[in-house]
């Protein structure tokens, strides 16, 4: 889905998965360094049309340039927002 979008920020970082059996964390696929990016949902996406603000959170190791993972994460224009209480 999200190809050649611009970042916002990038990182490099050990990408870590809980293990709740153990209550350890432990390295995602094996290990190794990979980068982070945060990059804006295109306007025209579908997934966006809920959203004043949405964003992919792309995890893609350094070695093989394989994606880890990829995480839409987005905030709800304000009439659409529930209150806190």
């Amino acid at each position: 889905m999200v190809e050649r979008l611009e970042s916002v920020y990038k990182a490099r970082a050990q990408v870590m998965s809980r293990d709740e059996c153990t209550r350890l964390w432990r390295p995602l696929h094996g290990g190794g360094m990979s980068v982070v990016q945060l990059s804006r949902a295109p306007a025209h996406s579908d997934d966006v049309t809920d959203y004043a603000e949405a964003y992919y959170i792309i995890g893609i190791k350094e070695n093989d340039v394989s994606r880890l993972f990829e995480v839409f994460t987005g905030r709800p224009h304000c009439s659409q927002r529930r209150p806190l209480y």
